[in-house]
């Protein structure tokens, strides 16, 4: 873990040109404002150094996954999470909701958060088993474990776009993903280049 003076000053300006691609600019900002809070402390900060009370209004789509042996696995999913995916995901495989096809494109950019320490806007498409499409919106910011204190976590926070209410005999069942666009902020160094997620979709690194 690095110190916050080593990675020079991050200020909520340097996030506008992604925050210019959210439905969401105002959650996404205070979300981003309490993690660099946590990040003049240690960088990248470890979930016991986020301020989860001003975290609170975002808990029911928050969820935090945790890389182990080449998995990214749900560790903490929030109560409105669990209510549209129809199960509670933790201990979950991330990928098993993603279709094979987009796993190489999806993991890079889940590398490019951890590894490369960015921050990412996920653009994308869910397809229900009752032919219902949503516009989802998901920000990823790496954590650190409370292990070694270098990253092995992510903190997301997911929002629905076109929503609707589901009655009680519909069967509602995630399908699939299909990746819109995807934004990077780098937090210290550079992006790596992912090939793979730019054959998915446009990747901007901001």
């Amino acid at each position: 873990m690095q110190n916050a003076a080593d990675t020079g000053s991050l200020t909520l300006e340097r996030f506008e040109p992604l925050l210019a691609h959210t439905q969401a600019p105002d959650a996404m900002r205070t979300l981003i404002a309490a993690y660099l809070d946590a990040w003049e402390k240690t960088a990248p900060p470890a979930r016991t150094d986020l301020n989860f009370r001003t975290l609170a209004p975002y808990m029911p789509n928050l969820t935090i996954m945790e890389r182990r042996d080449g998995r990214y696995l749900y560790r903490l999913v929030g109560t409105e999470v669990v209510e549209r995916m129809t199960r509670d995901l933790t201990g979950e495989n991330v990928f098993d909701y993603f279709a094979p096809g987009i796993h190489s494109g999806v993991r890079q950019g889940f590398e490019a958060v951890i590894d490369d320490c960015c921050i990412s806007l996920f653009i994308y498409e869910n397809t229900y088993s009752n032919g219902v499409m949503m516009k989802v919106e998901s920000l990823l910011l790496p954590i650190a474990s409370g292990v070694d204190g270098e990253a092995h976590h992510m903190l997301a926070w997911h929002i629905r776009h076109n929503d609707r209410s589901f009655t009680e005999q519909e069967e509602l069942v995630f399908q699939s993903s299909r990746v819109g666009q995807v934004f990077f902020v780098p937090l210290k160094g550079n992006c790596r280049p992912m090939p793979a997620l730019r054959a998915l979709a446009p990747v901007e690194i901001c």
